[in-house]
């Protein structure tokens, strides 16, 4: 199969997709515009439709005050589990800092959000990873252990060591995940 390049014209960087009951969905960053963090749809990763944003409103990002070419939206990550969709992102530069979406219909509407306590807004690369002293979200779903959990990469003097991971047990907790903390 032969892909287009750009897969989705127009401005759609630092895309995520998700395949949740046969039907691909994609979200892109959008940085300090609004409406933000737009959702594609496709059955085939040809074809993109957009069908919603999740932020809609100020609110929901917080990047009022962000100017331009800095900060707001950096590299959403969409999952799906149980019926429900997960955005992770970034909003750098507010005091959003690493923020947790939830919706049933990926079209929207999508909640408030969940702003994870204790972890600063960064600066996140495509892949998860990091630019020096900065910390970026990739939640995953855990089958044998039937629990969620989140990973995090920060770049320190050319190394790679995660953080204290136990504002990301909290949000879980707060978000009604059972957290089962171990060895």
């Amino acid at each position: 199969m032969r892909f287009p390049n750009p897969l989705i014209p127009g401005f759609n960087p630092d895309p995520s997709v998700v395949l949740a009951d046969g039907v691909y969905y994609l979200v892109t960053s959008t940085f300090e515009y609004l409406p933000g963090i737009p959702v594609y749809r496709s059955t085939d990763l040809l074809t993109w439709t957009h069908i919603g944003n999740v932020a809609t409103r100020p609110e929901h990002a917080g990047v009022d005050e962000v100017v331009t070419g800095g900060g707001g939206v950096w590299a959403p990550t969409i999952r799906y589990r149980d019926g429900v969709f997960y955005v992770i992102v970034t909003i750098a530069m507010t005091p959003r800092g690493c923020v947790v979406f939830t919706a049933t219909n990926p079209a929207g509407p999508w909640s408030d959000g969940v702003t994870i306590d204790g972890v600063a807004a960064s600066t996140p690369t495509w892949r998860g990873t990091t630019t020096a002293r900065r910390t970026s979200p990739s939640p995953g779903y855990t089958p044998a252990a039937s629990r969620w959990a989140s990973t995090w990469a920060s770049s320190r003097c050319g190394s790679t060591s995660p953080p204290d991971l136990e504002a990301d047990f909290n949000l879980m907790a707060k978000a009604g995940f059972s957290v089962i903390r171990g060895q």
